[in-house]
């Protein structure tokens, strides 16, 4: 659900509070009839705590988070998905252009906001384990919405360090997908990591990206680096889902 204002709608600032406490219960407690969570867009730190308080189970964006906030999160336990590098200044300078305008502004108030999340995230380790890896890609074709994926991988891998960034991309997001519950469209074994019963989603990687994000796709580029489909990623050689191989270029 929409809590706060959001940055490319045009008509509800950033400071806007949005659904009152007795709709925000109703989708809690909706969701949680459903088996599964409420997760909500939400900015500023006085909201963000108003949704902890009741009930969310995970925070989305939360683009002004403080250090007050972050501990009331963990306390919460409460996953979280801020998408980081997508309010870069080049970012904003790209997608919208020299001129002034109502959207530019507040894409700039929010990359001052998130400028200080990886310094947070890394003060809460504890937070930092529940941070899943997410792109709110705002890039208008598929090419540079694989650029704007690519340039996320190797943004968290440079503030988090590799292993946090691979762990945010597989066992913390199934952790939060188990939480759909009767909504879970793979409810029979584990997600997110490789072992007996598991669902065979399986990457073979010609290298290890623990020392290198790049085998994975991980750009320090953002819009000048090269176009790429899905999949021409080199030096993954297996792409299996599901025990289905989908790419085998091994010899």
């Amino acid at each position: 659900m929409m809590m706060s204002g959001g940055v490319f709608s045009s008509k509800d600032g950033l400071h806007t509070i949005q659904g009152t406490d007795e709709e925000v219960t109703a989708v809690v407690r909706a969701s949680n009839d459903w088996g599964t969570y409420a997760t909500a867009h939400v900015n500023n730190p006085p909201d963000i705590q108003r949704g902890l308080r009741l009930g969310l189970g995970e925070i989305m964006h939360g683009q002004f988070l403080d250090e007050e906030t972050a501990a009331m999160m963990v306390e919460a336990g409460v996953f979280y998905n801020p998408q980081l590098s997508v309010s870069s200044l080049e970012a904003i300078e790209r997608t919208f252009g020299p001129e002034p305008s109502v959207n530019k502004a507040k894409s700039l108030l929010v990359a001052q906001g998130m400028a200080r999340i990886p310094d947070i995230l890394l003060k809460f380790p504890k937070l930092l384990e529940k941070t899943t890896f997410g792109v709110d890609t705002v890039t208008v074709t598929p090419a540079n919405a694989i650029r704007n994926r690519d340039h996320e991988i190797w943004f968290w891998a440079d503030k988090f360090g590799n292993l946090q960034t691979l762990k945010s991309m597989t066992s913390i997001g199934g952790d939060l997908a188990a939480l759909t519950g009767g909504q879970n469209p793979y409810p029979a074994g584990s997600l997110g990591v490789i072992e007996e019963g598991a669902y065979a989603d399986i990457l073979l990687i010609d290298g290890n990206p623990l020392e290198d994000i790049t085998l994975i796709g991980g750009s320090k580029e953002l819009f000048d680096a090269p176009d790429r489909k899905p999949g021409e990623i080199p030096a993954m050689d297996l792409i299996m889902k599901d025990g289905v191989i989908y790419k085998n270029t091994l010899d």
